[in-house]
């Protein structure tokens, strides 16, 4: 059986040695500083996530409000100046959905299919009686297509799918201009419509 004796604090301090006091200390201060590092990398890690997804953020406004009513009005434009052809371009949205295994943030990104088909006159919608915008036929098949697609960086790309329009490589969102889009559109009423 122990027997505790009570001491005071001062005859305790006496009774620890100084190399004894001299070493608690040191891993008393590793410890802090331990404290310390972790809660800086965890306000780092916080401070590029917050970047990350105020920088998704800007670019979704932007997509929304800049790059998808120019690919919009393009449509319309190109789909004035071919409709003696029987041909039409229609737009698809979308948002594809990515997971940022660095960061574990889940998010949508949004896209833009670009289609190109007949016009299915004696198909075109009617919504109470009233005919609606054509749209085209499109096959189950491979469609030719473009598609305009925000990334996980918040660049925009185009990639052509079964027609032979250049691809415009991803760039930062606030550089994609409408006359890449306008180009990109005109390129592909030129491979629906050869010259």
């Amino acid at each position: 059986m122990a027997i505790w004796v009570a001491m005071d604090r001062k005859k305790m301090e006496a009774l620890v040695s100084d190399e004894f006091k001299r070493r608690l200390d040191a891993a008393a201060e590793r410890a802090h500083a331990r404290r310390v590092a972790a809660s800086a990398e965890q306000g780092n890690n916080s401070t590029a996530e917050q970047r990350w997804a105020n920088t998704l953020q800007a670019a979704t406004r932007v997509w929304e409000n800049r790059i998808r009513p120019a690919i919009g009005h393009a449509i319309t434009q190109a789909n004035q100046a071919i409709v003696h052809d029987e041909k039409m371009l229609s737009i698809q949205d979308g948002a594809a959905a990515h997971y940022a295994a660095a960061t574990g943030i889940n998010t949508e990104l949004p896209y833009a299919d670009v289609f190109a088909g007949p016009l299915a006159k004696s198909r075109a919608p009617q919504v109470a009686g009233v005919l609606t915008t054509p749209q085209p036929k499109r096959s189950l098949g491979t469609a030719q297509r473009l598609r305009f697609a925000m990334r996980d960086n918040g660049a925009v790309e185009m990639t052509a799918h079964d027609c032979d329009v250049a691809r415009i490589p991803a760039m930062p969102i606030d550089q994609f201009t409408d006359e890449q889009i306008e180009a990109a559109i005109a390129d592909f009423v030129d491979v629906l419509i050869p010259k």
